[in-house]
C-alpha cells in the first residue's frame, strides 16, 4: 500500500479534475443506460398491437415490477391513445437520439479532461525520476551488474 501512496501523492494537486472526470464518466454512464433501455418501449410499440377501444389494452403495462418501466409503459399507452402510434415513435426515437448526443457528449468531456491530466503527471512522474538519477552518485552506476541485451 506504501507503494500507492507514493502515487497518490502526484494526484493530489489535481483532485478536483479528477472529481470531475470521474463525474462526466458517471452522467456518460447513466446516459448510455437510459438510451438502451428507451430500446425496451420502442419495441414493444412496434411488436405489439395496443387498440385503444380494447380492454386488453394492459399488456404494455405488464412487463416489469419495476416502477420506472411501468411509468414509461403506462406513458407510452397513454401517448399512443392520444398522439397515436407514428408521433408516439417519433418521440422515442428523438429521445433514444438525444440520450445518445448526450452519452457521447459527456464522454468526450471526461476523455478532455483525462487526457491533459495523464500526460501532466506521466511528465511530473518522469521529471522525479530524472532529477533522482542525476542526484545518485557515479558509483551506483558502475558497482551494479549490467543486464545483456
Amino acid at each position: 500500500m506504501k507503494k500507492y501512496s507514493r502515487v497518490f501523492n502526484y494526484l493530489l494537486p489535481y483532485k478536483g479534475k479528477i472529481v470531475l472526470y470521474f463525474i462526466y464518466t458517471l452522467l456518460s454512464i447513466a446516459f448510455s443506460i437510459v438510451s438502451i433501455g428507451m430500446l425496451m418501449p420502442f419495441l414493444q410499440l412496434i411488436f405489439t398491437n395496443p387498440d385503444p377501444l380494447c380492454a386488453d389494452c394492459s399488456s404494455l403495462t405488464k412487463g416489469s415490477s419495476n416502477p420506472a418501466v411501468q411509468y414509461i409503459n403506462s406513458w407510452l399507452l397513454n401517448s399512443i391513445t392520444t398522439k397515436g402510434k407514428l408521433a408516439t415513435l417519433g418521440i422515442i426515437c428523438a429521445l433514444m437520439i438525444s440520450f445518445i448526443l448526450l452519452k457521447n457528449l459527456f464522454l468526450y468531456l471526461s476523455y478532455y479532461v483525462l487526457n491533459p491530466l495523464k500526460n501532466t503527471i506521466v511528465n511530473h512522474l518522469r521529471e522525479d525520476i530524472y532529477s533522482k538519477i542525476l542526484q545518485l552518485p557515479i558509483g551506483y552506476f558502475t558497482e551494479k551488474e549490467k543486464a545483456i541485451l
